[in-house]
């Protein structure tokens, strides 16, 4: 008797764990993966969180009825599934690891393989931990950054958040009127809202992953800088750059440049009457640049093996010649290329 009602717990059991798909841990599973997002924000720093919409384009590999994306601490809305030749498909959202921020979306009848589009609403609130869309005050007034690296950028919108995919990226931002908002990109267009907002629209980006995303919202200053000229080690003049400054004269602020994808603070000091730039910032500093001159700094008093790696990183990024070169140079030489 009691053999026999084990044997029936243990069947059940496995019936159930059949029904129920495995919950991720790790890497997503491959038979959905993201071929390209549309997503728009809607952002106001004064609140407490925000909105926005979230496209995403899919290739299904194989028919199934449920997939997995990423969202932590989203609420999700009205996820629909369409196709260009079937009907509609209404789905559902279940966080199924919430420190994971893995969500399972489930498809009200299965979708076949080919390509799809994942169109959802959200709301959030804007990120405590410096992760994903954050908020801070400066001087009274309050900006949204961003930190999207490692795992960021499932706090800030729904997304397939692995480095492994690579796709193009289309954002329009919405803000209050008076407001600066930037992008990866180049602001292509701004238009005014009936409701008092103004929404930026911005280039859509190369591949990239979900880390390299970065956008800020507030009343920002924007100040440009001219064309980083040649030196011994770059034969090219770079684009011009620009850094953002916390809008406050009386109480300092915050000069910010993006470096690998994400807003990081730099040192306070006042900003002067009058900083303010008569033209709004054509484009996000490059931070590969950044990043790389800091790998090969630190690769200068690296024990050999640690050389070897930071090495071949450069590589991938910049082309062995002139890696080899810059590895190769004194510190100071470096140190130039980088200033």
């Amino acid at each position: 008797m009691f053999r026999t009602l084990l044997l029936a717990i243990a069947i059940v059991s496995a019936n159930v764990s059949a029904a129920t798909p495995e919950v991720p841990r790790g890497k997503l599973p491959r038979q959905v993966v993201p071929t390209a997002y549309e997503v728009n924000l809607r952002m106001d720093a004064r609140a407490d969180r925000y909105s926005g919409t979230v496209r995403i384009d899919l290739d299904v590999k194989e028919a199934t009825d449920h997939f997995f994306i990423h969202a932590r601490g989203s609420s999700l809305h009205d996820l629909q599934l369409t196709h260009a030749n079937i009907a509609t498909i209404t789905a559902k959202s279940e966080l199924v690891d919430a420190a994971g921020g893995v969500v399972r979306v489930d498809s009200a009848t299965p979708i076949t393989p080919g390509r799809w589009q994942l169109q959802l609403r959200f709301d959030a609130p804007y990120d405590q931990r410096l992760q994903g869309a954050y908020k801070v005050k400066a001087g009274g007034a309050d900006y949204v950054m961003t930190q999207m690296e490692p795992l960021g950028a499932r706090n800030a919108f729904p997304s397939f958040d692995e480095p492994a995919f690579k796709t193009p990226w289309t954002f329009t931002i919405s803000a209050p009127k008076g407001d600066t908002a930037i992008f990866n990109t180049q602001e292509t267009g701004v238009e005014s809202l009936a409701d008092g907002w103004v929404k930026h629209r911005y280039a859509q980006t190369k591949p990239l992953p979900s880390y390299l995303i970065a956008f800020a919202v507030g009343p920002w200053d924007l100040v440009e800088f001219n064309a980083i000229p040649k030196t011994a080690l770059r034969d090219h003049v770079k684009a011009h750059s620009a850094h953002m400054h916390m809008n406050s004269v009386t109480s300092g602020s915050v000069t910010s440049s993006p470096c690998r994808g994400g807003m990081t603070s730099g040192s306070m000091k006042p900003s002067p009457p009058g900083s303010r730039p008569k033209s709004p910032m054509a484009s996000i500093q490059n931070w590969k640049r950044t990043w790389i001159c800091s790998v090969a700094v630190s690769a200068q008093w690296a024990r050999t093996a640690s050389r070897r790696r930071a090495a071949s990183t450069i590589r991938s990024r910049i082309g062995p010649k002139s890696a080899a070169r810059l590895m190769a140079s004194p510190t100071k030489k470096v140190a130039r290329y980088c200033r």
